[in-house]
């Protein structure tokens, strides 16, 4: 109903953001949320509000920032501050009727939209308003325009050569006409901005290529000249000047710089390029940056200054790596470092881009490649630090911790732990010892950072060596190490090294089963990273979100979160986190119930891993595999996967994986009955609880419960399922604990207990339909209406089959829900009290004609008779053979157990008593 209206907003924009603005809990509000997926997010923006927001802003029509107080904040954070709202779309609406308040509440009608389209175009709004202002006010809107960006009264009035109180005048007259809206004030001062970013192109558009180019590069000349005065602190009154902008003299550095390159001032450009090029990237105003850059290396090229274009191309591959743009960060961090080779006092800038260029090699799985880097250029420094003295000394030792540091994480991403863990502590050998002491003694940021200087690799080292605890499970020394690292970011005032140190911490206190610590530290971190527009960062965040909420029972935010970082990782051509991502969705749709999709995607996975060698997400990938495999009752493809697991594992020293191997072998264990080697292993796996988070702990509780209900051991398994479920419970890992109900009902029902065995299982269900777990509610449910049923409880064990089926139609399991079809159709007539009265065996035979009726495969049809056979006669286990009509022997066609298992082993059952039957007939 909507797609006009989205498509034409878009079309409208500009190539900026668009907010598509409707009444929140309305119909089109909730179909516009549901068209989210196949809309271009990055064009336009969802954004519903309440009636009272969604009239201010019609109200304040082409002025976002001018909304009521309830209603600005919430569209700034929907838009990520952008104010770019189609209102004349909305104003042309409302004129047409398309959009109409109704009982309470703002709709569309969908009758008049198939033709809608907005009576007038931006522009003509924008002309319209244009037509109303003063020349003195048009003057200061181009200037405003071409500028694009904040300004304070003072500035536009230096542009302008004018008082300040004059252009205070067509600043105000400007508002009225809603052109400008004010962006921030306190006590002294006020800042204004365009009311539309698309203002500023409409208004720019107007002015001849000519005048434009003046305005830059008067821009450019009077924010040199104002940084400079400002820098100096002169007397006001002998700069001519009524006052000077209150602004930082790097932010009109940045100004300057910007504008130089528009107007093709060279030398302006490079006054201004280290300080505002700085500023801008501070600001985290990153496209900014990287226009300065790329024009700083293109003068310094054409000016042959190769010491000013290794530095511009440094910065230039930097802000690459961090929009995504890979293979150009490639080729300017080369030259860079090629650059920095052939020069003296360039050893900083070489260090600086090597680290970086590993990075990228790293990232797309060229491990070997990022170590031969490094490697060679630690030799040279190791040879510099044999004859350097004093302030030379410190400078080399500085550059060879960070090259050390960085050399430990290649072997870290290979997942060789102890050789990362030898280079991290060679890196900390080099640590300046008043260094360490400043972070021991909780410094001051102002007073640490002399003796701070030369350390900015200090967060990532510490960082690194609380991965390398986490993965051996040294999950407290791993918890001081991070600290050390949010401190060190601290010191250095660093916020993108803090945002990443949020994420380790967020994966240590998921491990020690703190898991809402760790979504609250995720989540701050990927606000942070938003703000930088660190798009590596923001990659992080989302998995390990995804990761988190999986666990806690969340699968559709899960997949939202995984979706979003696979979409990133393929753009940023990380192979490493596209196979990461691939199995975070795979676990994710697993959750769901979508098991097969969910296989397809761990196997992509898989293949990606296996090819570019990383090891740990083919370990963890095959882990989630054996799991997804039982789900199907496919136990013996799930023991091919142990098998795989079991080769991948001998292959790294993560103590964590291996005994999460362990805990996949005991679980196949189960599934094959062989009970003992089950609760042998999952016994070994708890004899090293050090290593275990509680999660996993109570995993392998679980199994050993399972097992000792398999071997009859219900004291046993009860002790065991209790405490799983108190760890489950300690980590808030919802899935566990529903996993747990289900086996202390199943438990519980072994020992005839059926009230407390329907208690458990309700509460399983109950659990999995909070999670949206799809087929574990179908599951849980029809297990759920066995137990009801031998309570005598038959209305609630139909609507425990109902509830089964609805779920398997909505997974696609038609076979599933045809099988429940029998029960339920079996249960009403019982219910009439026609077949309540028949025997097992009657109803039996109607469910086998039933069968008989619909199916004509052979092989299928015998599976569902024996299914149906054992579970109207509450048997354990049966077989149908077949005499072969030439050899006269009997061949085993079907080999059942409850639960609908296949008995993949028939040669312990005897065949004594099946003789006998055939031989009397």
């Amino acid at each position: 109903m909507l797609w006009s209206l989205v498509r034409s907003a878009a079309a409208t924009g500009a190539g900026r953001k668009v907010a598509i603005v409707m009444t929140s809990g309305s119909a089109a509000s909730s179909e516009l949320e549901q068209m989210a997926d196949i809309i271009d997010v990055e064009n336009v923006e969802l954004l519903p509000l309440e009636e009272s927001q969604v009239a201010s802003l019609i109200d304040a029509s082409f002025m976002p920032n001018a909304f009521s107080q309830e209603a600005a904040p919430v569209f700034l954070e929907k838009t990520g501050g952008l104010p770019a709202l189609l209102a004349h779309c909305i104003e042309s609406a409302l004129a047409e009727d398309i959009v109409h308040f109704v009982d309470g509440r703002w709709e569309l009608r969908a009758d008049r939209l198939r033709d809608f389209a907005p009576a007038r175009s931006l522009s003509q709004v924008v002309e319209t308003r244009l037509s109303r202002i003063s020349a003195g006010a048009m003057s200061i809107l181009i200037k405003a325009g071409v500028l694009n960006e904040c300004f304070s009264p003072s500035l536009i009035a230096s542009l302008g050569g004018t008082s300040t109180s004059s252009a205070q005048e067509g600043l105000e007259e400007l508002i009225r006409h809603g052109l400008l809206v004010e962006m921030q004030t306190d006590r002294k001062n006020v800042s204004y901005c365009l009311a539309n970013p698309v203002l500023g192109q409409i208004v720019s558009s107007r002015v001849l290529q000519e005048e434009r180019q003046a305005i830059h590069r008067l821009i450019a000349q009077r924010c040199d000249a104002l940084a400079a005065l400002l820098e100096s602190e002169p007397p006001r009154e002998a700069n001519g000047l009524e006052e000077l902008p209150p602004v930082e003299p790097a932010q009109l550095r940045a100004t300057s710089a910007i504008h130089a390159v528009h107007a093709g001032l060279p030398d302006l450009l490079n006054r201004n390029y280290e300080v505002g090029c700085r500023f801008l990237m501070g600001r985290f105003r990153l496209e900014d940056a990287r226009l300065v850059s790329a024009t700083a290396a293109e003068v310094a090229r054409k000016d042959d200054n190769k010491s000013f274009l290794g530095r511009a191309l440094f910065r230039l591959g930097a802000l690459d790596f961090v929009l995504g743009d890979h293979d150009e960060a490639v080729e300017a961090l080369k030259e860079a470092i090629t650059l920095a080779q052939q020069l003296p006092d360039s050893l900083q800038d070489e260090v600086m881009a090597t680290c970086r260029l590993g990075v990228i090699f790293s990232g797309r799985g060229n491990f070997e490649t990022a170590r031969d880097l490094y490697q060679s250029l630690i030799d040279r420094l190791k040879a510099e630090k044999r004859k350097a003295r004093g302030r030379r000394l410190s400078q080399v030792k500085a550059y060879l911790a960070r090259l050390y540091t960085f050399l430990g994480q290649t072997y870290f991403g290979q997942c060789h732990y102890e050789k990362a863990k030898d280079e991290f502590m060679r890196a900390l050998e080099l640590v300046p010892k008043r260094a360490l002491t400043a972070l021991a003694s909780d410094s001051a940021a102002d007073s640490a950072a002399p003796v701070m200087a030369d350390t900015r690799y200090l967060p990532r080292l510490f960082r690194n060596l609380s991965i390398i605890d986490d993965s051996a499970g040294r999950y407290r020394d791993a918890l001081k190490n991070i600290e050390k690292a949010v401190a060190a970011s601290r010191l250095l005032q660093d916020a993108s090294e803090h945002a990443r140190n949020l994420v380790t911490h967020g994966t240590i206190s998921q491990h020690l089963g703190k898991y809402a610590d760790a979504e609250r530290a995720y989540k701050t971190a990927l606000d942070q990273f938003a703000r930088e527009g660190f798009k590596e960062g923001l990659l992080v965040a989302h998995n390990n979100l995804s990761s988190i909420l999986a666990l806690r029972g969340r699968p559709k935010e899960a997949a939202q979160h995984c979706s979003k970082a696979l979409s990133m990782a393929k753009k940023l051509g990380n192979k490493y986190s596209v196979a990461r991502q691939l199995q975070n969705l795979g676990v994710a749709l697993f959750e769901q119930g979508w098991t097969g999709q969910a296989l397809e995607k761990i196997d992509e996975s898989l293949e990606m891993s296996e090819r570019n060698g990383f090891k740990e997400v083919e370990a963890l990938g095959l882990i989630f595999k054996v799991e997804a495999l039982l789900a199907e009752r496919r136990t013996q493809d799930a023991r091919a996967a142990v098998m795989r697991l079991d080769g991948v594992v001998k292959s790294l020293d993560s103590e964590g994986i291996r005994l999460r191997a362990q805990l996949a072998d005991a679980s196949v264990c189960n599934a094959e009955e062989d009970y003992g080697r089950a609760s042998q292993t999952a016994s070994a796996v708890l004899a090293q609880s050090e290593h275990l988070d509680k999660r996993d702990a109570s995993l392998a509780h679980r199994i050993r419960a399972d097992a000792a209900l398999g071997l009859g051991e219900h004291d046993s398994a009860e002790r065991d399922i209790s405490k799983a479920l108190s760890l489950a419970r300690d980590a808030s890992a919802a899935r566990e604990e529903a996993l747990c109900l289900e086996v202390f009902s199943r438990i519980k029902a072994a020992e005839g207990d059926y009230a407390k065995a329907i208690e458990l299982g309700s509460a399983a269900v109950g659990m999995f339909k909070e999670m949206e777990a799809f087929l574990k509610i179908g599951e849980t449910a029809e297990y759920l209406s066995r137990l009801q049923l031998e309570a005598g409880r038959r209305s609630d064990a139909l609507l425990s089959l109902e509830l089964s089926r609805e779920q398997f139609l909505g997974l696609g399991m038609r076979e599933k829900a045809d099988r429940l079809d029998d029960k339920i159709e079996s249960l009403r007539w019982g219910e009439t009290g026609e077949l309540k009265r028949g025997s097992p065996a009657l109803k039996a035979l109607y469910r086998v004609a039933r069968l008989f009726e619909s199916l004509l495969d052979l092989d299928e049809l015998l599976n569902r008779v024996m299914d149906a056979v054992i579970d109207i006669l509450g048997a354990e286990r049966g077989l149908i053979m077949l005499k072969d009509p030439k050899t006269g022997a009997l061949e085993t066609r079907v080999a059942r157990k409850v639960d609908e298992q296949t008995i993949e082993d028939v040669s312990r059952i005897s065949k004594s008593v099946i003789q006998r039957v055939v031989d009397l007939g």
